[in-house]
């Protein structure tokens, strides 16, 4: 698998328009998801805020701990993010944080 080519012209940061802002976002987006697909599609965890499962103690009334894992409530979903003018639709695992915030619209 080739690494992703990018060319770099020193301007990056430096006067740069709304319209190429948008551009240069979307070719680094791209360049992290090519980077790190296996991380980035990793079960269990959110598409849009990256919430992921944490680890917490499970408490018995002697007051033992035992380490347990706690999982977002994440569901597979067709959505278009909210505020994105070309309205792309994706797929991905969402938890129901960012549905019931409004972060994303579902597509049916």
């Amino acid at each position: 698998m080739r690494s992703p080519q990018l060319e770099y012209n020193g301007d990056w940061g430096k006067n740069v328009e709304k319209s190429n802002l948008f551009d240069t976002i979307k070719i680094i987006t791209k360049l992290l998801n090519e980077f790190f697909i296996g991380v980035l599609n990793m079960s269990r965890i959110c598409a849009v805020c990256s919430k992921g499962p944490q680890v917490a103690n499970l408490v018995s009334n002697a007051n033992n701990r035992v380490k347990r894992w706690v999982y977002p409530n994440v569901h597979t979903t067709r959505y278009t993010i909210t505020g994105d003018a070309h309205n792309h639709v994706h797929r991905a695992k969402v938890c129901t944080k960012c549905i019931k915030a409004g972060k994303i619209k579902k597509v049916i």
